[in-house]
């Protein structure tokens, strides 16, 4: 008989009351938004990679990367990397590195002396340092560490203290920026979800109109720890939550990006939903109606 292995990684999040909770089921429209943003991020995260290690192997040996700001022209991309001047009023490009017609490889081009700019890589390199001087806050994201799960096989903690993070710059409507805060995973056999936040950030790069909590705590898991005995097939990943009713961007992120090419399954208070491996969500119906009676838990599905 084939053996049917639910991936069960369960986490209760933390509710966070300065943020508005979904009351109703949401609509379609809103479920492809959040579908949408976490291709996007997707997106960001695997050009930004590509460029890091382009631009890595550019720059002088002991001099540090700076900030580099994302924008995408039709297919390419395109990677602006440097630093505002202390008044905060232009940007100074040391280097750019532009994709080329093979995807994610990078060309990158040299400053020097480093050029000015005061259009839109400027604006956004101010949105850019605003979430980074945020997250540089003290205690910031200490709510973040406080709950989640964590197995490490090779006994190593995750997440690290102090914990690092990656800052990711997307395009949002209006001319407005995203911030995405994900912890920096040191290794590829390493899956987290969680321990994550989002900003919504004025056009101009001064003003951070929306801060949320996407997941407060998370878990960490090794790649080689889910593959039991037996080698049976993983056929869905499941998780439940309360800081809101609704998925978040970073659990399609997550979905489309680990190595474990599986569907996710999501309980919250009031309803349940699935996350296809496309990034698709499917609202499947109430807590009720899915999982039966509860009592202040969630029941794993098997």
């Amino acid at each position: 008989m084939k053996k049917i292995t639910l991936l069960c990684w369960i986490f209760l999040l933390i509710s966070c009351p300065t943020i508005a909770q979904q009351k109703d089921q949401p609509t379609d429209e809103q479920l492809k938004a959040i579908t949408e943003r976490g291709r996007i991020l997707k997106e960001y995260v695997i050009a930004t990679n590509a460029s890091d290690q382009a631009l890595a192997k550019e720059i002088p040996q002991g001099e540090k990367l700076p900030p580099c700001v994302p924008q995408k022209k039709g297919e390419k991309f395109q990677f602006t990397c440097g630093y505002l001047s202390k008044k905060k009023d232009k940007f100074y490009v040391l280097y750019e590195a532009t994709e080329e017609n093979s995807p994610q490889k990078f060309k990158v081009t040299r400053y020097d002396p480093p050029k000015e700019d005061t259009g839109y890589f400027f604006t956004a390199a101010r949105a850019l340092d605003l979430a980074y001087r945020d997250v540089r806050r003290k205690n910031f994201f200490s709510a973040l560490k406080e709950s989640g799960m964590i197995i490490s096989p090779d006994g190593k903690p995750f997440p690290p203290s102090p914990m690092n993070y990656s800052v990711y710059l997307l395009p949002a409507s209006n001319e407005q920026f995203w911030t995405c805060i994900l912890p920096y995973v040191p290794s590829q056999d390493l899956i987290v979800l969680g321990w994550d936040s989002r900003y919504l950030i004025s056009k101009d790069g001064k003003k951070v109109l929306e801060k949320r909590y996407l997941h407060k705590g998370g878990y960490a898991i090794s790649t080689s720890g889910v593959k039991p005995i037996g080698e049976p097939t993983i056929e869905i990943g499941y998780h439940t939550a309360t800081i809101d009713d609704i998925p978040e961007d970073t659990d399609v992120f997550h979905v489309l990006t680990r190595s474990v090419k599986t569907p996710q399954m999501i309980a919250t208070k009031k309803f349940v939903y699935k996350i296809e491996t496309d990034g698709t969500i499917r609202y499947l119906g109430t807590i009720k109606e899915v999982l039966g009676e509860t009592k202040n838990t969630y029941k794993p599905i098997i």
